[in-house]
Formats: C-alpha cells, sequence, structure tokens
C-alpha cells in the first residue's frame, strides 16, 4: 500500500501502523478476499491483519492469514475506484484538446479531432483497454492493433503487436487526478 502523494508505504511495525519510503517485509501484505465481497490485509511477518477504527490504523491480534473471523469488521475494506472509467479491463478512449488518441498502424499516435461527445461505435483505434501495469500503475491496450501506447526517449508512440500481458516500463503510468474529472498519465 503506497501513497503517491507522499511516495511513502504503510508499514506494519509490530502491533503499530505507520508509513516508510522504502518497501520490505512490514510493507508487505497479502490480499485476503472476503465473503462480503472486501478485501483485508494481512501481514505475515507479523501475523496480524491491518484495521481502520474510529479514528486511526492499527493492527488486529495475532490471526492466521486464512482464520479473519466474520466479526471483525475493522478489517474489512471496500475497494472504491478513486479515478472514475479507469477501471482495470474497461474500455476507454481519451480525450484530450477537442482530440481523441488515436493508434495509427504506422506505430504513430495521433490526435482525431472529434468532440467528446461524438466517438464513433466504429472507431476501434480510439479505443484501449484498461491494464493492471502492477504497483498501481495502467497500461493502455488497442486490442485490435494488439498494441500499447508508449512513451520512450523519443516521444509517444505505440509498440506494434504485443501479447497484453508484454508491459514495458514505458508503457506504464501512474493515473494523476487533476481535478474535475480530468485525468494525467505519468511515466
Amino acid at each position: 500500500l503506497k501513497s503517491t502523494k507522499f511516495n511513502k508505504y504503510v508499514m506494519m511495525d509490530h502491533s503499530n501502523m505507520r508509513n516508510i519510503g522504502h518497501m520490505r517485509g512490514w510493507e508487505s501484505f497479502r490480499v485476503v478476499e472476503t465473503e462480503d465481497g472486501r478485501v483485508a490485509f494481512h501481514n505475515s511477518n507479523h501475523n496480524r491483519f491491518i484495521r481502520l477504527g474510529n479514528e486511526a490504523l492499527d493492527t488486529s491480534g495475532k490471526k492466521d492469514l486464512k482464520a479473519l473471523p466474520s466479526g471483525w469488521t475493522w478489517e474489512r475494506f471496500e475497494v472504491v475506484q478513486a479515478v472514475p472509467g479507469l477501471a482495470v479491463g474497461s474500455v476507454v478512449a481519451l480525450h484530450c484538446n477537442g482530440r481523441f488518441l488515436q493508434m495509427a498502424a504506422d506505430l504513430k499516435l495521433l490526435g482525431f479531432q472529434s468532440s467528446i461527445a461524438k466517438l464513433a461505435d466504429d472507431s476501434d483505434s480510439l479505443r484501449f483497454q484498461v491494464v493492471d501495469a502492477g504497483m498501481g500503475q495502467l497500461a493502455f491496450y488497442n486490442t485490435k492493433l494488439q498494441s500499447f501506447v508508449e512513451m520512450t526517449e523519443k516521444g509517444m508512440v505505440h509498440t506494434g503487436k504485443l501479447s497484453i500481458k508484454s508491459i514495458s516500463d514505458e508503457a506504464k503510468f501512474t493515473v494523476v487526478d487533476m481535478g474535475s474529472g480530468k485525468i494525467a498519465l505519468h511515466n
């Protein structure tokens, strides 16, 4: 669990919670899916769950990974899509300055001039599947051309034909909430 704003990880220090700027065993948590559709975070080094009570983040008593009691509610978290519309697996079009991002066959990324309300149903080159790129980052994959959007030293390009599982570092983006329903992509 990492705060992109503060560039710190959540750390379990025995029975206390705090933040730190590096990633080691005390910052590693297993995600446990609960029977009510929520998730719990378990640290195997301390054999405890993270919990959020009335005021502060702290830890549960010692409890095995697969032994989360049904009555423990402070350890159950609901995952909320913080940036609407960018759920992993969804298909999106990216619009900026009166243009949609378009993937051309020659590895170029172009701006297709159109109002945001006029996205045609048959505009496959303007549509991107949102892919989980790991560590809180996303990648954007065009299923028609089987290619990722990439930011390289030479500028913005697309990869050419690749498997959806072949994500390069240049194709991984951190989504930055800019407010008013707008985002920026940082690589």
